[in-house]
């Protein structure tokens, strides 16, 4: 496990963790945590981290996870190294042209992610102009997304369309 800041370092022998301040980074192996704040544990190689904030207290840079050949932002993460598995807030990642953005998504050690409340839009902006609401979906990354009762949305506003899943 490598570990990086560039503000400064607490280590925290009490509860056995570092605590990293300003533009974090935490490397195990092929896997990479970055964020702006980053508490890792060293007994059970936990790392939670968060997206930097603005004077607002709205997130200006997200925290990011990368796994080889995939990347995840977020507003926030916890994340296992050795079991492989983690929890998310505001992730927004790429699968191919598609766009996917959800408030509550968890990873598992199959690389399968669970998406809760989430927007499927080929839309580049931060707010997606169009979308498909999913109410839970399952991301196998690299191949597809399969998910649960759908509808699409311009904006805020629903429309009739809607599907009783999706693949």
């Amino acid at each position: 496990v490598e570990y990086f800041a560039t503000d400064s370092m607490l280590f925290d022998v009490l509860h056995e963790r570092v605590l990293l301040y300003g533009a974090a980074r935490v490397v195990y192996g092929s896997m990479e945590v970055t964020g702006d704040v980053i508490s890792f544990s060293l007994t059970d190689y936990v790392a939670r981290a968060i997206g930097k904030r603005d004077s607002l207290g709205m997130i200006s840079e997200r925290a990011t996870f990368k796994d080889s050949n995939s990347e995840f932002k977020e507003d926030s993460l916890a994340y296992n190294f050795k079991t492989k598995r983690g929890i998310s807030y505001g992730v927004r990642t790429e699968q191919g042209e598609a766009q996917l953005l959800s408030q509550v998504s968890k990873k598992s050690a199959n690389n399968w992610i669970s998406v809760g409340k989430g927007k499927l839009t080929t839309c580049n902006a931060e707010n997606p102009h169009y979308h498909f609401q999913l109410s839970r979906a399952m991301v196998i990354p690299n191949d597809k997304v399969v998910s649960g009762p759908l509808y699409l949305k311009f904006r805020k506003i629903p429309t009739p369309l809607a599907l009783p899943f999706g693949f």
